[in-house]
Parts: C-alpha cells; sequence; structure tokens
C-alpha cells in the first residue's frame, strides 16, 4: 500500500494546499493521504501560530473534500515537529507500506539542511510539486542527491497558486476579498472562530 504524509503549519488550510493535495492524489492514487498538522516548525519557533485545535479543525474540514485523512501525532506529541520523527512514527504504524512525504519546491530546495534528512530518505520517497518549468529545473539538483543517496523523489508539475498563509491572514485581518483561496469550509470555520482578526 501506499502512504501519502503531507505536513505543515496549515495557518490556515488554504486553496494552494488542497490544490497539491489533490494534484498528489490523482497522479500517485494513494491508499492513505494523510494531512498532518504540525504543533511547532523548528523554523518558526517563536512567532505566533493559530493554536493547534484550531489549526486542526481546518485541516479536517478541508480533509472532507479530499477523502483525506488527518493525524493529530505532531500535536499531541509536542514540541518541535521534525519530519524524520513523524516518518519514523507511520513507519511503525504502517510497516508494509511505502511511504511518501509530500512537499512544495520551496521546501525541497531547502531539503538538504533539514535535521536527519538522511534517515527521511530511508524511510520514504518525496513528492515535490514545483510551480513551471524553470522551478522544476532549480529542483534537479536536489532530486539527484536524493536519489545519489539511494532514495526517491517524484517531481510533480503543479500549477501555482498565488496564495500564501501570511497573505491570507493579513487580507483576513484587514477585511480584504480573498476571492476564492480557502475551501469554503475553512472560510466559514475562520469567520465563526473570528481568527485572524486580532
Amino acid at each position: 500500500m501506499k502512504t501519502v504524509l503531507f505536513g505543515g503549519t496549515f495557518d490556515p488550510f488554504h486553496s494552494g494546499h488542497m490544490r497539491l493535495a489533490r494534484s498528489v492524489i490523482d497522479n500517485i492514487n494513494p491508499d492513505r493521504f494523510i494531512i498532518i498538522p504540525n504543533n511547532v516548525t523548528p523554523k518558526k519557533s517563536g512567532l505566533k501560530i493559530t493554536p493547534a485545535s484550531d489549526r486542526l479543525e481546518m485541516c479536517r474540514l478541508a480533509a472532507k473534500e479530499l477523502k483525506a485523512e488527518v493525524s493529530d501525532y505532531e500535536i499531541k506529541k509536542g514540541g518541535p515537529s521534525y519530519t524524520a520523527d513523524t516518518l519514523e512514527y507511520f513507519h511503525d504504524l504502517y510497516p508494509a507500506d511505502r511511504l511518501y512525504f509530500a512537499m512544495g519546491s520551496d521546501a525541497l530546495k531547502n531539503f538538504l539542511s533539514w535535521k536527519d534528512h538522511e534517515k527521511i530518505i530511508g524511510l520514504s520517497g518525496i513528492i515535490c510539486c514545483c510551480r513551471d518549468e524553470k522551478d522544476r529545473e532549480d529542483c534537479v539538483f536536489i532530486k539527484n542527491a536524493i536519489e545519489t543517496s539511494g532514495g526517491e523523489c517524484i517531481l510533480m508539475s503543479v500549477p501555482a497558486l498565488s496564495c500564501s498563509s501570511s497573505d491570507l491572514r493579513y487580507k483576513i485581518k484587514n477585511n480584504q476579498p480573498i476571492g476564492d483561496l480557502l475551501p469554503e469550509s475553512v472560510e466559514k470555520y475562520i469567520g465563526k472562530r473570528g481568527l485572524y482578526r486580532d
């Protein structure tokens, strides 16, 4: 069986995340696609983020549209969320599965600086969603490095959506139109909870 893990802060889970997830699901056809909101991203330590309970619920709402699963493993574990630790957990949970970890191209370009990236390569394949051909070319060096180390790296083309979590938070705070940059269920939840207003 194939299990794809998709981790991130997801503050909030937006249409760019949806597009990446749908592309991976359509192209890889995994048996499981699991969204994993982190507790604290090491590189974002000290920054203000929305409470884990809200981010988890936004992921669950988006997952319903994707027919995906959501795991609260990193939130319950507490502390900084390291991908290698998460992959070890899911490797033990699904020992017969081939694991894949999905990410955007910006993450892949920094991948060789990640903690225990060699362990990650040993535990899972990497799926990277590239915005365009130039972006894909920029990722080839990292793909080659991963494969030279005995790992697997799949580069997929996913047309970019001009959307980032920080931009969305700014727009919501300042009552600017956000168009279709959020799944409808997530947008309703944000409004109901009054998130990103202060």
